[in-house]
């Protein structure tokens, strides 16, 4: 709102470098900034939840071991950060996500929850999992929500292309990224781990 008292429009950018430049100025390029997150909303066919980013996994074998995991859905689409009243858009891939659970709930091994509507797309890659999981698997979902606002980092990813035909040494490359949080950072740094899709991801 300016001094008039109208309501100025937030601005949109499409680029994250664009982003990066205004947390520079603001001296903010290495410190964590509040991120208000928009996007297209859209149900979980397993929690019924409303999400703007969703991420569900199928964790089996030991209740305490994450290692051990399926991911039956992540969304695709664009999620908006909105920071100094400019919105940015940045692509799922350039997002890493650091939060809590947000649904979490046993599946009976049972025929009952094999005719569920909601696992109906899923079906048999749950009947696989079954045959050889022990016990009866945890569907877990991670999210974002709209208008929530989130503790956010910017990062850049450092990796290596292999020497090829055109060149005999790796050659460094960078990717800008996002770290979004539902928890305040520590030390600079997100708590806990990464989610799931992202904590092998590689280039």
């Amino acid at each position: 709102m300016n001094s008039t008292g109208i309501t100025l429009p937030v601005k949109k950018r499409d680029d994250l470098s664009d982003l990066r430049g205004r947390l520079e100025e603001r001296d903010l390029l290495e410190k964590a900034f509040p991120a208000t997150c928009t996007g297209s909303e859209h149900i979980s066919p397993f929690s019924g939840i409303t999400y703007i980013y969703c991420e569900s996994i199928l964790y089996f074998g030991h209740p305490e071991i994450e290692s051990e995991f399926q991911i039956l859905y992540h969304s695709e689409s664009d999620i908006h950060v909105e920071f100094d009243k400019t919105e940015y858009r940045i692509p799922a891939r350039r997002i890493r996500p650091y939060l809590e659970r947000s649904y979490e709930g046993t599946i009976p091994r049972s025929s009952e929850n094999l005719n569920d509507n909601r696992h109906t797309s899923y079906r048999e890659l749950f009947i696989d999992i079954i045959k050889h999981a022990e016990g009866d698997p945890l569907l877990v979902e991670y999210g974002l929500v709209e208008k929530r606002v989130y503790h956010a980092l910017f990062d850049e990813e450092v990796y290596w292309l292999p020497p090829g035909r055109e060149r005999d040494k790796p050659v460094k490359k960078m990717n800008r990224v996002i770290l979004i949080s539902d928890r305040p950072l520590e030390r600079g740094k997100p708590k806990g781990m990464v989610t799931p899709l992202f904590r092998d991801f590689s280039y």
